[in-house]
């Protein structure tokens, strides 16, 4: 009588030993993938890219400029070798004259307000040398 009621004594014990056995093990897996996926995210790289285009008025060189900006993301990707674009955010740019030989900076007062963001785009124009209005356009474009 001895051995079988140590024997059932003893079977709830190692039940508990293994259940905590497999508990390890699950949280070790759950660790590791984990860490899996902050290491697929973390190869997510993220740029600051800007195009500056000109136009007639603001608006044109608005659209010209966003519109430049649009068409190069392809090559912008294909470029750092991404296999797609994650996200385009606006981020604040400086100014980038087309005609650096006249002019290398351009003074925040020439500034043309107001300067245009929304969710994709960070746009601010001035006035030209040689165009009537130039904007550069903005973003953080990010990708894998």
């Amino acid at each position: 009588m001895m051995a079988w009621g140590n024997a059932l004594l003893f079977m709830p014990v190692q039940g508990a030993v293994m259940n905590c056995r497999f508990r390890k093990l699950a949280y070790a897996a759950g660790a590791a993938s984990l860490l899996l996926t902050i290491s697929f995210q973390a190869q997510a790289a993220c740029y600051v890219v800007s195009r500056t285009n000109d136009g007639f008025n603001k608006s044109s060189a608005v659209a010209s400029s966003q519109g430049a900006f649009t068409n190069d993301l392809a090559s912008y990707k294909r470029k750092r070798g991404w296999r797609r674009i994650t996200s385009v955010t606006a981020y604040p740019v400086r100014p980038d004259p087309l005609w650096k030989a006249v002019r290398t900076s351009v003074p925040s007062s020439m500034i043309l307000r107001p300067i245009i963001r929304t969710k994709r785009y960070y746009t601010v124009c001035w006035p030209g040398v040689v165009s009537p209005v130039v904007c550069t356009t903005g973003a953080k474009v990010c990708g894998r």
